[in-house]
């Protein structure tokens, strides 16, 4: 029976947070994947430790273990004892686990979403509230019940926050990677800017401003070339931004080799793209000025 319960009580711990562990900004089969490893190591890792001691498997059996040997017969064994230990064990190892999950989501949601404002006016709201429960669950647990306590804070901010759905991703952030760059720290710039894109990956301005680092300050048009055609070939890029961003590679071949037939190239992928439209018209236009200045 007590294995029972114990199996409902983890199994409640682990819905409230797969609740909200998916709606988070990011990747959602690896947050799937990393959800599970979580569960696994956070979780039944320290439960299972838990059982081989209170059982006495890999030794003496811990005192906390002594009150509920006592109850049995001969000490009863280590089968009995790692069941009676089994339900005290799933509230306080779940409990300590789904706080410090909470905590964590929280963190992310602090660092990477525009909600820091909403979660400090959550947290000081709650925490008001909810003081004196908390309070009651750490007189009566200690620290056994410590997990619980920050749970009954934690959840209803984390609520609170998704109720009108997904918080906004904050947008990457290149200020530093542009003043490495004014002072010619070249290489710190470009991890600068590749830090910020692991956020985003398909941020246009990120790799823009990658694609004219290597252009202008590396001197490896090859590169930059590389960088505007896998972000032109990603699926969600704009009509506009492709042509832009051709446009700005011809700009760079003219102004770091005055190189005329790269620079014609990279307007006639405008026009491959987009052979019908206004930008390739522009495209075409630019390309026969080029004709004419090259002859």
């Amino acid at each position: 029976m007590q294995l029972l319960v114990s199996l409902m009580i983890l199994g409640a711990f682990v819905f409230i947070v797969a609740r909200y562990w998916g709606r988070y900004p990011g990747d959602k089969p690896e947050r799937s994947r990393a959800f599970l490893a979580w569960v696994g190591k956070g979780m039944m890792l320290p439960i299972l430790a838990w059982l081989l001691l209170s059982g006495g498997i890999l030794g003496r059996p811990p005192p906390w273990t002594a009150p509920a040997a006592r109850r049995l017969p001969g000490g009863g064994s280590w089968a009995q004892r790692s069941s009676n230990s089994m339900l005290p064990s799933s509230i306080m190892v779940g409990s300590y686990w789904a706080a410090a999950s909470f905590a964590w989501l929280l963190t992310i949601l602090v660092v990477r979403t525009e909600s820091r404002r909403e979660i400090r006016g959550a947290s000081i709201f709650w925490g008001v509230l909810l003081s004196p429960v908390a309070g009651l669950m750490l007189y009566i647990g200690g620290l056994h019940g410590a997990g619980l306590a920050a749970l009954v804070w934690l959840v209803p901010v984390t609520r609170d926050l998704f109720a009108l759905g997904t918080p906004r991703e904050l947008p990457p952030m290149y200020s530093r990677a542009l003043a490495k760059r004014r002072v010619g720290d070249r290489s710190a710039a470009e991890l600068e800017i590749l830090r910020e894109l692991e956020k985003r990956e398909d941020d246009f301005e990120g790799w823009m401003i990658l694609a004219e680092l290597y252009a202008r300050d590396f001197n490896e048009m090859a590169e930059a070339e590389r960088v505007i055609h896998q972000l032109c070939n990603q699926p969600g890029i704009k009509r506009s931004q492709v042509c832009a961003a051709f446009q700005r590679l011809a700009d760079w071949h003219l102004e770091m080799g005055r190189d005329f037939v790269a620079a014609s190239a990279a307007l006639e992928e405008i026009c491959r793209r987009f052979p019908a439209s206004h930008q390739a018209d522009l495209a075409r236009a630019r390309m026969s000025k080029l004709s004419k200045r090259s002859s």
